[in-house]
């Protein structure tokens, strides 16, 4: 008994944990754990940016912002963090480094769609050490600008467990 046990453990570890999923105000945010990374998938009906933030507090103030946009089909992902309300800069121009990895974009049907992969483990003070059923509040967001200063049209925030 105890061999088949310690078999499917090791088969859920080796595939990674259950995709998981929410969706609010017309934009679609799904995840899952594989090793050392975050695999998340945010989709929103625009063609102008879109953006997920990670915070363990609650608030905009300390969020580790990840804002995506497609222009003429190149996909631009960048690693922000709001230092205060209406000012987040690109973690690089503050001392930290990006932990992110672009695995796919695309406008389809009026929808953007992009894939990446975030480092769980927190290399600066500018990101939030993640696990498989750590608590975080989820901010959602998306613009129909391009520009990644351009105030988004909607924004909400809801807790969810990874």
């Amino acid at each position: 008994m105890n061999a088949i046990f310690l078999f499917l453990l090791l088969i859920t570890m080796e595939s990674g944990s259950p995709e998981k999923q929410v969706d609010k105000n017309g934009m679609q945010v799904k995840w899952k754990l594989e090793q050392s990374q975050l695999i998340v998938q945010m989709k929103a009906p625009t063609k102008g940016w879109v953006a997920i933030g990670i915070n363990e507090q609650g608030g905009l103030k300390g969020t580790n912002l990840i804002m995506g946009n497609i222009i003429n089909e190149h996909c631009t992902i960048s690693d922000r963090y709001i230092v205060g309300i209406g000012n987040h800069k690109a973690v690089e121009s503050i001392g930290g480094q990006s932990h992110l990895h672009l695995l796919s974009a695309e406008e389809v049907e009026g929808n953007t769609l992009i894939q990446f992969s975030v480092r769980m483990e927190a290399l600066d003070n500018y990101h939030y050490h993640l696990w498989e059923g750590k608590p975080i509040k989820l901010l959602m967001a998306y613009s129909q600008e391009d520009d990644f200063e351009h105030h988004s049209i909607m924004r909400t925030s809801v807790d969810i467990i990874l």
